[in-house]
Formats: C-alpha cells, sequence, structure tokens
C-alpha cells in the first residue's frame, strides 16, 4: 500500500517544474502524503507537498517518481535500491526507455490509489575496483578517457582467461543496459525479464573479437591489464568514476540489489523496443 510519494528530479526546466506541480496537485488531491525537494519550494506550493532532503525523499517515501529522461531514472536506481523503494519514471527526455509515463500520462498517477498497478523487479550489477564499489542498472564501461586512443586489456569469466582484447573499450552491461550503449556497439537485445551478463567490446581490433558475450548471472567479469597510449577511465551508468592504471583490476557481477520499477500498465517488451528503436531512429 502506497501513502507517501516522493517526487524527484536534476535539472529544473519550466517542463519539469510543470510536471512536478501537475503531479503534486493529482496525487495530493488523491489523498497521498507528498514530498519533494527544497528547490521545489519555488514552483510547488507549500500547500500540496512537504520539503525534505534528498537521502529522506528516498528511504522514507513509499514511492519516487522521476522526473526527467533516462539519466535521472539512472541515478535515482542507485540511491533507491539501497532503501528498496519502487521507483516510477515520468519521460520529459528524449527515448525514455526505463519510464513508465510521458508527460501527458500524469492524470494516470490516481491509479496508484486502489494498488492498480504492478512492480518490475530489474538486476542490478556490482562493480568493484581499486576499492571502491558502485552499483549500476545500466552497464559499467572500461573507456579511453580521449576516445580516440586503443586500449589493450584482458577479460576474465570467473577464472577463465576468455581473451586479451585491443578495442576502444568495453560494455558490462545488465539485461536493462542491453538497449543502452551495448546496443549502440552491437551487443545482444535481452528481455530485462532474463537473468544474465552482457559482455560488449567497442570496435574490437580483431576479427574473432568482435562479438558480445552472454554470461550467466553467477560468473564474475574481471577486466584487467588495462594499457593504453591514455588514461582509460571506468564508467558506472554513464558517469565517469575511476581512473585506470595498468595495476587495476575491474571485477563485475551480479549485484544482490534490484532496481524496483512500478508499472500503472502493462508493458510488452517487444512492442515497447519497436517504439522506443524507431524514435531513436528518428531523432
Amino acid at each position: 500500500m502506497i501513502h507517501s510519494v516522493a517526487l524527484f528530479y536534476q535539472s529544473q526546466t519550466q517542463a519539469i517544474e510543470e510536471a512536478v506541480e501537475e503531479a503534486a496537485r493529482i496525487l495530493y488531491e488523491e489523498g497521498f502524503a507528498v514530498f519533494t525537494l527544497p528547490s521545489a519550494g519555488a514552483f510547488v506550493s507549500h500547500d500540496l507537498v512537504r520539503m525534505i532532503d534528498c537521502e529522506r525523499l528516498f528511504s522514507e517515501c513509499d514511492l519516487v517518481v522521476c522526473f526527467g529522461g533516462d539519466g535521472t531514472l539512472l541515478s535515482a536506481a542507485r540511491l533507491a535500491s539501497a532503501a528498496g523503494t519502487p521507483i516510477l519514471g515520468v519521460n520529459l527526455g528524449h527515448i525514455g526507455f526505463l519510464s513508465a509515463l510521458e508527460r501527458s500520462d500524469l492524470e494516470a498517477l490516481r491509479e496508484l490509489n486502489g494498488d492498480r498497478f504492478a512492480i518490475e523487479e530489474r538486476m542490478m550489477l556490482n562493480v568493484n575496483c581499486d576499492g571502491a564499489e558502485f552499483h549500476a542498472l545500466n552497464d559499467a564501461c572500461v573507456v579511453n578517457e580521449s576516445a580516440l586512443g586503443v586500449l589493450s586489456f584482458d577479460v576474465c569469466v570467473s577464472d577463465t582467461l576468455i581473451g586479451r582484447y585491443r578495442a576502444d573499450g568495453l560494455i558490462v552491461a545488465s539485461p536493462t543496459g542491453s538497449t543502452a550503449y551495448s546496443l549502440s556497439a552491437g551487443g545482444s537485445i535481452v528481455d530485462p525479464r532474463v537473468s544474465c551478463i552482457c559482455v560488449t567490446p567497442i570496435c574490437a581490433h580483431s576479427l574473432l573479437r568482435t562479438r558480445a558475450l552472454i554470461e550467466p548471472p553467477q560468473e564474475t567479469i574481471t577486466i584487467q591489464k588495462i594499457r593504453g597510449k591514455d588514461r582509460a577511465v571506468l564508467c558506472v551508468d554513464g558517469e565517469t568514476k575511476l581512473e585506470l592504471t595498468g595495476e587495476s583490476t575491474v571485477t563485475i557481477r551480479k549485484s544482490e540489489r534490484v532496481t524496483r520499477l512500478l508499472r500503472l500498465k502493462t508493458r510488452d517488451f517487444c512492442k515497447v523496443l519497436y517504439q522506443k528503436l524507431n524514435e531513436r531512429d528518428e531523432l
């Protein structure tokens, strides 16, 4: 049962401010306790919402509604997964693979009353490197910082060396992330209900190592002996996290955390995939 709803956003464009204000009004009318960030005080009536800090937003509310594109939802996933709080995305970006609603669908928030919704659990990745730990909904990538030079690196699946690569980088993706950067690099499309780990080289300089690999979820992917003319970096869900050296070892495995995505209506993965990929081609 949902009693309290948090409204989360990262940028304050006019479109986002108007969407947050409308959602706050709808949820208030439906009897929910509505919370949002202190910065919303400039454009949302204090009669509709209560202002709390970001950490409490994710840990103390029953649901977080995110306004923005997939990048905003990925940021929310890192915070919400630690508390087990479900997320509902409202797409105000370009593609919005992860979002359940478009801007024009806000009236559907009334369906939260009476528990007329479903929650999908999405597999996440646990990423460790040089003593640092991260959790990713989409992917972890080892890439050249300049995007111009070639990297060389070894890839192991559990304790077995599967290849020495020369490539522009490597993407290790969850099933959810298979339709993001991995897809652009030629990786396989995986239904998010499948539990697996996708390993996709970026422009590999070898006829034998250009194919993506699909590994069982219990395997650990290790990337090591990373060399390049320029600096290599580790990116997690699109954000640069660490500069890598030849001594760095990146290990990626299935996380114990999951991202819980709330859906107000049944979504057919293949239908959504066709629609979103056609939208991407039109951009």
